[in-house]
């Protein structure tokens, strides 16, 4: 079970291709996940050298970074696309491997700059209904602080859940913002009522093992998110962005954009899609690896999930008293305490059921002919 399978690096053999490089592969190593390695060459630019002298070039790069990554256990796969569009290339091939997240560098910001992304990363995070993770060149791949807006839409509630996954996974903290930007006749009472939102939406979420905090601040979105980034010196912005479809275009919301403008530490958008999502199987698989991945599950904090998992167990044996426990632990972190005192019970009495069978087992045992007790 991978929670981030496939991980997409477009890569221009650049500095700031070489720092995403680096956070995919620390994201691999946490996650096991497999790494597509793309380039791009852009056939409405000039081209330097003749086409099949570029492509010999790129795939003997690609190979290289291949051979490096096999050398630390994680698996690759390189991918040379031409054509007319880089942005078009990069999400096409996204969608037919069916990737996790789309990861790119950033430009390095100069005085002149009023968009440091770069004309590729700018499109494809604009374009492209896969989460886009932008790493800001210069920022190191460990991430230890996590910074999440929310605005209780959906895509801003699918953010929240990924930001809470990483954060738990890599052990991150997670900074919970929102913002009231208009103002209130009753100031008080209006923030009160916030503040009962806030904790109504995060209820919805599992924070199982994760450190986190939460927050409302008044006025601009995008100033208090940029001030609370400064603040907590995060590593990474987890965001939803609405994507509105026009002529062929689908634009980041408002204040994304302007957030994203200023690239003050890398970012990971989120649309119509998850990057980290679990691709449970309804077949009944064998009893022990269900259960090694419910256990799996619980320790990632997918309680549900790992119910189902449990489950499938016992609809193919109702006396494995470990699934019951298992079971028992997952009620009881939903909140559920008397289905899990229900499923604890179950096992408890299987378990001594199954004493009580080996000790009279073991007692006829003694009296079988030619094992009679002397006295």
């Amino acid at each position: 079970m991978k929670l981030l399978e496939k991980i997409m690096l477009a890569t221009d053999c650049s500095q700031a291709s070489n720092d995403a490089l680096r956070t995919a592969v620390h994201m691999a190593k946490f996650f096991h996940s497999e790494l597509f390695l793309v380039h791009v060459i852009s056939t409405s630019r000039h081209l330097s050298l003749p086409l099949d002298q570029l492509r010999k070039q790129a795939l003997q790069h690609l190979n290289e970074l291949k051979k490096d990554l096999e050398q630390v256990g994680i698996r690759s796969t390189a991918i040379i696309a031409v054509g007319p569009s880089s942005f078009e290339q990069i999400i096409q091939l996204a969608e037919e491997h069916d990737v996790n997240v789309i990861m790119l560098g950033s430009r390095e910001k100069n005085e002149t700059d009023s968009f440091v992304l770069g004309i590729t990363a700018e499109r494809v995070m604009r374009r492209s209904v896969k989460p886009v993770w932008i790493v800001k060149r210069g920022c190191p791949p460990l991430i230890k602080k996590i910074v999440c807006p929310v605005d209780f839409s959906v895509p801003a509630g699918r953010a929240l859940q990924n930001a809470i996954h990483l954060a738990r996974v890599v052990r991150a903290e997670l900074s919970i913002l929102n913002v009231i930007s208009k103002q209130a006749k009753s100031e008080a009472a209006f923030r009160q009522a916030q503040q009962k939102k806030l904790e109504d939406f995060l209820k919805e979420h599992d924070f199982y093992n994760v450190t986190y905090e939460k927050e409302i601040r008044q006025g601009a979105a995008h100033l208090n998110i940029l001030a609370l980034i400064k603040e907590k010196s995060a590593d990474l912005l987890v965001m939803g962005s609405v994507g509105q479809t026009g002529l062929a275009k689908i634009s980041l919301g408002r204040v994304a954009a302007k957030v994203v403008r200023e690239m003050p530490c890398s970012v990971i958008t989120f649309k119509s899609e998850h990057a980290i999502r679990l691709d449970l199987e309804d077949v009944i698989e064998s009893i022990e690896g269900n259960f090694r991945q419910g256990k799996e599950l619980m320790e990632n904090g997918f309680a549900r999930e790992a119910i189902r998992k449990f489950e499938c167990i016992l609809s193919e044996d109702r006396m494995f008293a470990p699934a019951w426990e298992g079971m028992a632990e997952a009620y009881g972190h939903l909140g559920n305490e008397n289905k899990a005192r229900e499923c604890l019970s179950q096992g408890k009495f299987i378990r001594e059921r199954l004493w009580r069978r080996k000790v009279e087992f073991d007692i006829k045992r003694q009296y079988l002919p030619g094992n009679k007790k002397r006295t």
